[in-house]
């Protein structure tokens, strides 16, 4: 459509596949990040700032939406990779797949972030044409061109606005604002396209607003070259210079732990070979599957209460959902036990509470890959090392809308 044809109708859908696109990179990092072994590399905390960032940017989103009258849909998100391309018919050329950290997943990752004048790094300028919306930031471009359209139009964006909503705004100390006025609108999306997700600003850097800070494309960047950025003097960066900007301090290759590539039908049929070779065992494993299946869907609840549940409940809800993606650690690689408190009587009941990614898949089942996914084969091959130890990994399920996969 063109952009003289939305309503705000159209506009709200568009905030929503916002929504959608801002937490289908969550799951997407989270496994990244939960795969490097030791947690004090320079290229977790660079992944965790952007996972921080992210759930920010849909924070706003979803403020967005509830400041014109609309009501963020949260509690069902449920992005079921692996996915060509990205909700709201953004880079439709990406694969998003859940897998460990490596060279290729970063790439995928630049390529999520990148920015317009770096697309050449990526796609053909035929590839472009035939994308509607070959970056997040044209994604947006999108969005603001229809808010100003419709507020030029009698006013229409600050009058639903005034209206306002069922659904609550969230205001937290995180970065997350309210929105009052149509500049507050302007603002929301400035941030989310400065910090990362198509920064309009040709240094790699968000501007003064914004305390300088790297983009998302940089930071991931970071990590494939191996080298800190350096740009004191503001200069722009092109795809023929972008690597001379990277040579600042060595950011460290970390050791990963070799989690195989989530299946689309979430180890399914893994757990069920597992199964015949030893029940007792694929019961464990599908203790710690859900465990975290279960920690990530309380925190899509929360999230979806902290908008559309009581007024009064809404800080609660929110901070609740704050501690639970952080907590999600937990089970991926601390205890399987999803409550912190969960009690341990015996060396036996430890056993149980194993964390998700120490959990090694048998190297038989590893070996019947190709006859269990015959056409995933290749894509999990080029994803995890499979003449290695292989490991279980978070598939995020959302148990709101995905029944876990029986053994």
């Amino acid at each position: 459509m063109e952009t003289h044809e939305w309503d705000l109708e159209h506009l709200k859908h568009a905030l929503q596949s916002a929504i959608e696109l801002e937490h289908s990179t969550l799951p997407l990092y989270l496994f990244a990040m939960y795969s490097i072994k030791i947690q004090n590399y320079t290229a977790h905390n660079l992944i965790r700032s952007i996972v921080m960032e992210e759930m920010i940017h849909m924070a706003l989103a979803a403020n967005m939406l509830s400041a014109i009258g609309g009501v963020p849909q949260i509690r069902e998100l449920h992005p079921a990779y692996p996915s060509q391309g990205l909700p709201g018919g953004a880079e439709p050329d990406v694969h998003a797949r859940l897998a460990p950290l490596s060279n290729r997943q970063i790439r995928n990752f630049m390529r999520v972030e990148v920015p317009d004048f770096l697309i050449s790094n990526f796609l053909t300028t035929d590839q472009v044409a035939h994308e509607q919306y070959p970056t997040i930031g044209r994604f947006y471009e999108a969005v603001r061109a229809a808010f100003t359209h419709l507020e030029a139009e009698g006013g229409q964006i600050s009058a639903a606005i005034a209206r306002g909503g069922s659904s609550n705004q969230i205001e937290e100390d995180i970065g997350c604002e309210s929105i009052e006025d149509f500049d507050g609108i302007m603002l929301a999306l400035d941030l989310i396209t400065e910090q990362g997700e198509g920064s309009t600003s040709t240094t790699l850097l968000a501007d003064e607003r914004f305390d300088g800070e790297e983009s998302h494309y940089t930071k991931f960047a970071e990590i494939h070259y191996g080298k800190k950025f350096v740009n004191p003097e503001l200069n722009h960066v092109t795809p023929e210079t972008e690597e001379s900007f990277f040579r600042g301090d060595r950011v460290m290759s970390p050791v990963v732990i070799n989690a195989l590539a989530v299946p689309a039908d979430g180890y399914a049929k893994i757990l069920d070979e597992y199964t015949k070779l030893d029940p007792e065992a694929a019961i464990r494993v599908r203790h710690a599957l859900d465990a975290v299946d279960q920690a990530y869907t309380d925190v899509m609840n929360n999230l979806d209460a902290a908008w559309n549940g009581p007024p009064n409940e809404r800080g609660e809800r929110m901070g609740t959902a704050i501690a639970g993606m952080s907590a999600l650690k937990i089970p991926v690689r601390i205890s399987s036990a999803y409550y912190p408190n969960y009690p341990v009587e015996d060396e036996d009941e430890a056993i149980w509470q194993q964390a998700l990614m120490s959990l090694q898949i048998p190297e038989a089942i590893i070996a019947d890959l190709p006859r269990l996914y015959p056409d995933e084969w290749d894509d999990l091959n080029l994803y995890t090392d499979l003449s290695e130890p292989v490991f279980f990994g978070p598939r995020f399920l959302n148990l709101n809308v995905t029944e876990v996969p029986a053994v």
